[in-house]
């Protein structure tokens, strides 16, 4: 792998950790003012749009077809209801938007382990969508 990739490679996990840390310091903090309230995360939460736009580029990094996004590789395992939602967003058009979107959608509905899970298991699949140095194809991530 050429060692700029790597280093890029790096930094979106790096990003990843951090955004993940953050929003653990901000519950942590949230219970020690409001220990009865309950943490929530919104959209408009500067660390969870950090995480969503790592977790962004780490899907994307490494694409055979970066133009079209990861979303061709989502949809295949995606829930039906899922990918109702997001074809029929009347905001949403291109591929790479649409996959944007489905990241949001598997916080909402605290699927993305389940999700990460089952694309993964597709390794042929991944294989077709990712080169080789790509993060969904590293083995020791």
């Amino acid at each position: 792998m050429d060692q700029q990739a790597g280093l890029f490679k790096d930094d979106i996990l790096r990003g990843v950790s951090l955004s993940v840390k953050n929003l653990q310091h901000q519950n942590a903090d949230s219970i020690a003012i409001h220990p009865k309230k309950v943490f929530e995360i919104t959209k408009h939460n500067p660390h969870f749009r950090n995480l969503l736009n790592y977790l962004d580029m780490a899907f994307s990094f490494g694409l055979k077809d970066s133009k079209k996004g990861y979303w061709p590789l989502v949809k295949k395992v995606v829930h039906s209801s899922v990918l109702e939602i997001i074809e029929k967003h009347p905001v949403v058009s291109t591929e790479l938007h649409k996959g944007y979107i489905w990241l949001y959608l598997t916080f909402v509905e605290n699927s993305m382990d389940s999700y990460l899970r089952m694309i993964l298991v597709e390794k042929k699949q991944v294989k077709n969508f990712y080169k080789n140095f790509s993060i969904l194809r590293d083995e020791e991530v």
